[in-house]
């Protein structure tokens, strides 16, 4: 079945018809009965089964160094990185807000980008994740194959939602 997110405002309807707004998103975010790791691995969760893609990634940027905080892959959380050697390192380098998505990155404007050669994921979609106006990291999802079909304005509105309940999310825990 073709994957198709169609956006509309704060519509999103997924690849099976159903309509989810962005209140379930953030629905998701505010969840008190959820820790806030949780809370952001449901949303995390929820990206992986809607972008069809495998990793799903919570980075903490501090300086120059990248940290996962959080995956949907075990193994990684703890991991730390140079952030220059990472995907995300592109995408905190956008102007605010923006999200930066590829599905073919061997074939991109960014293929000899260091996280290329040491990572060697063909897919990628992230937002830069704020909390209280500062860079706390990037929410990320990708993959080693590429993506068949562009990613469109769709799931770039779909994935600045995510960041913004990962936001959400950060802050309520910072209010506690």
């Amino acid at each position: 079945m073709e994957h198709k997110l169609l956006y509309n405002n704060d519509i999103i309807r997924n690849k099976w018809g159903a309509t989810l707004d962005h209140n379930h998103i953030f629905a998701i975010a505010r969840d008190q009965s959820l820790s806030v790791d949780a809370r952001i691995l449901s949303l995390i969760d929820l990206g992986l089964a809607e972008l069809d893609l495998s990793i799903g990634i919570l980075s903490n940027i501090s300086q120059s160094m990248y940290l996962v905080k959080l995956s949907n892959v075990d193994n990684l959380v703890g991991q730390q990185f140079q952030l220059g050697d990472t995907y995300c390192d592109i995408t905190v380098g956008l102007p605010s807000s923006n999200a930066l998505a590829i599905n073919h990155f061997s074939q991109s404007n960014y293929a000899t980008h260091p996280a290329f050669r040491t990572f060697q994921l063909e897919t990628y979609i992230g937002v830069t994740v704020k909390s209280r106006s500062k860079i706390y990291g990037t929410l990320n999802f990708t993959q080693r194959e590429p993506r068949q079909k562009q990613f469109g304005y769709a799931e770039m509105g779909f994935i600045k939602a995510l960041g913004m309940g990962v936001s959400l999310s950060l802050l309520a825990s910072l209010a506690r």
